[in-house]
């Protein structure tokens, strides 16, 4: 779970893109966030509303494993540019 100390580093370190993608349905949403410097493949943070966490997978393993794909399957997305 990454928690506020977490997120202070991320925005200060600039290690998220301003682009996120907000999926969701009445009962639930996703948050996914893609990283940059966090590794040398990039990363992705993604928050699960059910689970109330945060996830960090490296983009490489998250293509693999299709998890993220899987979690956001049948619900609506959005694009969101962050300020």
């Amino acid at each position: 779970m990454l928690g506020p100390d977490v997120m202070t580093y991320l925005d200060g370190a600039s290690a998220v893109r301003a682009d996120a993608a907000l999926h969701f349905d009445p009962q639930r949403f996703v948050l996914a966030f893609q990283g940059r410097s966090l590794d040398i493949d990039g990363s992705t943070l993604f928050y699960d509303s059910v689970a109330r966490v945060w996830h960090k997978a490296h983009n490489d393993t998250l293509a693999r494993s299709g998890e993220l794909t899987k979690l956001v399957q049948g619900l609506a997305a959005c694009r969101l540019r962050l300020e």
